[in-house]
Order: C-alpha cells, then sequence, then structure tokens
C-alpha cells in the first residue's frame, strides 16, 4: 500500500504536470505547511496536506491518507465553512479566492465508500503502488479528465 506521504508527493507532481503551482506540502512528521486557523476559538487549527492554486486563482487544499477517512471530509468542509476566511486570507495574500476541496488516497477498485462524499468534494485523486494519479472525481471538470469513476 502506498503510504501517506506517496499519495501527496505523487499528487503534487501530477498537480505541476497539469500547471498547478503547489503552494504548501505538509508530510507527516514534517512540521511544515500553511497553518490555517479558525475565528471561533473552539475550532481546531487546519494544517492540509497539500494547497495547490490554478492558472485561474481558484485554490484546491488537499487531505491524503493511504485509505480513505471520513472525517478529512469533515476538516475540508469545516475549512471552506468561512470561519478559516481570515487565516486563509492572510495565508494566500488573498482574499476572496475559491476554495476546492479534494482527498486523494492510495487506489481502491471500490468507489462506493465515496459515493456519500463526492458531493461535497471537488475532488477525489487515487494513486496506485506505481504513484500514478487518477482523478476518480472532478466535479467541475477542471481538470480536463472526463466522465467520473463514480456511476451517476
Amino acid at each position: 500500500m502506498v503510504t501517506e506521504s506517496e499519495v501527496t508527493v505523487a499528487l503534487a507532481r501530477s498537480l505541476v504536470e497539469r500547471e498547478l503551482k503547489i503552494l504548501s506540502i505538509a508530510l507527516p512528521g514534517g512540521g511544515s505547511g500553511l497553518t490555517f486557523r479558525s475565528d471561533l476559538e473552539s475550532a481546531p487549527t487546519i494544517v492540509p496536506d497539500l494547497v495547490a492554486k490554478f492558472l485561474d486563482g481558484k485554490v484546491l487544499i488537499v487531505e491524503a491518507k493511504p485509505k480513505f477517512h471520513g472525517p478529512d471530509v469533515q476538516k475540508l468542509l469545516n475549512l471552506v465553512s468561512g470561519s478559516y476566511d481570515t487565516s486563509i486570507s492572510k495565508s494566500l495574500g488573498k482574499v476572496g479566492a475559491e476554495l476546492l476541496t479534494a482527498i486523494a488516497v492510495s487506489y481502491t477498485p471500490n468507489l462506493q465508500k465515496f459515493s456519500q462524499d463526492k458531493d461535497f468534494l471537488d475532488f477525489i485523486f487515487l494513486v496506485d503502488d506505481e504513484k500514478q494519479v487518477q482523478v476518480a472525481h472532478d466535479k467541475n471538470n477542471l481538470l480536463k479528465n472526463g466522465e467520473s469513476s463514480f456511476n451517476e
């Protein structure tokens, strides 16, 4: 199985090939990456695994894991809920950037486990054992990958 670091690095390479600019990578145990703090004192600090920018300025925020981890979807939803906007604007130097969410996991033939969450995510990326990246879900067809791998 592919590790979280391998998933993150493979996705970063794939996004660069697709002309996205990598703004931040936070590998496990690395202690780096962009840190977003909520305006709500009770909300946790969030450090996404990968942050990238499209040529048109849209910002992609990714959580990567070797296997699907449901709480990552909630973390991404919290991040784009509005309570992190001040921190995001300061970190990115841009007010009102359109934020897109994604999870990246090692390849699984069973995409059904994602079916409940795909409507909340802009992308789902799958990374195989050879570190090749497949776009399993592209809600707005921004990466021009064609049809989703999900049976709609």
